[in-house]
């Protein structure tokens, strides 16, 4: 009988022992198969959201540190975006696509602008700028050109008076491409006029703008293209109270009525509104700009939003960290994912659990089963001095332990397969439940970044969103570092059993 046909034969002989061998392995196997699958899954739910949510990124002010140091804070050192960074970040090897976004919004009465029945309308346009021909919120998935084209490049570099509005705003104003629209901005001195307040009910009363009052400045823009919003119905958000529909509804009245031009041209129609203002209102002029000149209100009011969109979102952390370098200590890289961290707190949580009783479990279950099979050998000693004894090789009895306990060890493991992932089911269910409920006595108003992330495009994520998304299941890959850790953990615990055998004298166990 060779050492393979004995390791088989003591395995089916010795039943009483193989069983409290297979129960230790078998019980220490649904825990690590349980951790593993919980951290699979909430790892899979952390990849599939995040790829959702695309690899764009922005730059903002920190304000977690200037609350910390809101009292000794000097605001002086709170300094305007430099140019030169957000361009030296645009050229990151990480990143893909880069816009510099200017806007503004100004306020008309000739051009009809699109309405709701919820939320009423808006009495002006929206501006939005760019740098590059392709438009930012045409790559972010925002909008689609509908009809006639983007910008070209002697548009963007020359400022010229070209302009992209939506299907429903030149729907409403017959506009058609080539068209030139002229929108008369009203600029309201009246707001610094404090008769306009009724004393006896202390409310606001809508002023009567007339050529006292304010001035109007035309702005004759191109029209070279129509936009359609994006339908995002079949991926909207499932937190679908009446607050987020408010602000789903408001986000695209204001997409309708806004007007997409190259920066130049913002800053061209900012300085131009400066000067009409200054003649015709000198001293609303010393209110609104103070001692500027017209060249340096052009510099200061030229300011926007940089956006940034990586090459994948594997690249979003080492992005993060080259761009955060290169800033100051108040401002901040942020990321599209970082939408995920901000909810997914309950799975987060779980998944940290889920990794320390994995280590645990694998440091408990090499002991446990080290301390078995030692106990089991030491019964065993006779056994092995007379196989040493009759001249068997050491390698080969060393062999026969190693399939007995690899065969036992297969077997409570393919067991805990399934079993383990049951239990997972069942303890990361309560776990998420416990979490969120912790996680919603605890909640706090704190400052979330909201309009930073409708900036950044993709769809909103939830908390409801992230906990639909999780799932454990049986999947090849779990299978495989399932058995993986498993067997690992099987042949580092009989390694110090080895040793035994090699320490055995025959001689002395036979005397």
């Amino acid at each position: 009988m060779n050492y393979i046909q004995r390791a088989w034969a003591s395995v089916a002989r010795k039943k009483g022992k193989s069983l409290i061998l297979f129960a230790v392995i078998f019980i220490l196997g649904n825990v690590i198969a349980g951790a593993i699958a919980i951290q699979q899954a909430t790892g899979n739910v952390e990849k599939n959201i995040k790829k959702s949510l695309n690899a764009t990124a922005t730059l903002t002010v920190d304000y977690d540190k200037l609350e910390k140091v809101s009292e000794d804070f000097d605001y002086n050192d709170l300094k305007s975006q430099d140019i030169k960074v957000v361009n030296q970040i645009g050229e990151l090897p990480q990143v893909e696509y880069m816009d510099y976004t200017m806007n503004a919004y100004e306020q008309t009465k000739k051009i009809k602008t699109i309405t709701s029945d919820n939320m009423g309308g808006m009495s002006g346009l929206n501006y939005s700028g760019g740098n590059q021909p392709e438009i930012s919120d045409i790559k972010k998935g925002i909008i689609q050109l509908k009809d006639g084209r983007v910008f070209s490049e002697s548009d963007i570099n020359e400022g010229k008076q070209v302009g992209l509005i939506s299907t429903e705003l030149a729907k409403a104003n017959h506009l058609k491409i080539g068209d030139k629209m002229v929108i008369d901005q009203i600029q309201d001195f009246s707001w610094i006029d404090d008769s306009a307040e009724s004393e006896s009910e202390g409310m606001v009363e809508e002023p009567v703008l007339t050529k006292d009052n304010s001035v109007t400045v035309n702005l004759s823009i191109e029209i070279i293209g129509f936009f359609d919003l994006v339908d995002k119905s079949k991926e909207a958000s499932k937190s679908d109270n009446e607050e987020d529909k408010f602000a789903s509804e408001m986000q695209k009245i204001e997409l309708q009525n806004t007007v997409y031009m190259p920066n130049k041209t913002i800053v061209k129609n900012t300085r131009q509104i400066a000067e009409a203002v200054k003649k015709a209102n000198p001293s609303f002029y010393d209110n609104m700009y103070g001692d500027l000149s017209l060249d340096e209100i052009e510099k200061e009011y030229s300011f926007g939003q940089p956006f940034y969109m990586l090459k994948s979102p594997e690249d979003a952390e080492s992005f993060r960290e080259d761009a955060q370098a290169l800033l100051t200590k108040y401002e901040k890289v942020l990321l599209s994912t970082d939408q995920y961290n901000e909810v997914a707190g309950p799975l987060n949580q779980m998944s940290k659990l889920a990794n320390i009783v994995l280590w645990v479990a694998i440091g408990a279950s090499i002991i446990i089963v080290t301390l078995v099979v030692l106990l089991f050998l030491r019964d065993r000693k006779h056994e092995l001095g007379v196989y040493l004894s009759m001249g068997e090789k050491r390698r080969k009895v060393i062999g026969q332990i190693i399939i007995e306990v690899m065969l036992i060890g297969f077997v409570a493991l393919s067991a805990s397969v399934v079993s383990g992932n049951f239990v997972a089911k069942s303890v990361s269910n309560s776990m998420i439940a416990a979490n969120v409920k912790k996680e919603n006595e605890t909640a706090q108003d704190d400052y979330k970044s909201e309009f930073e992330y409708q900036y950044l495009g993709g769809k909103s994520v939830s908390q409801e969103d992230v906990l639909d998304a999780y799932e454990v299941k049986l999947t090849p890959k779990f299978i495989g570092l399932f058995y993986a850790a498993g067997l690992g953990v099987i042949i580092l615990s009989v390694l110090v059993p080895l040793l035994y055998i090699v320490r055995l004298n025959p001689k002395k166990i036979l005397m």
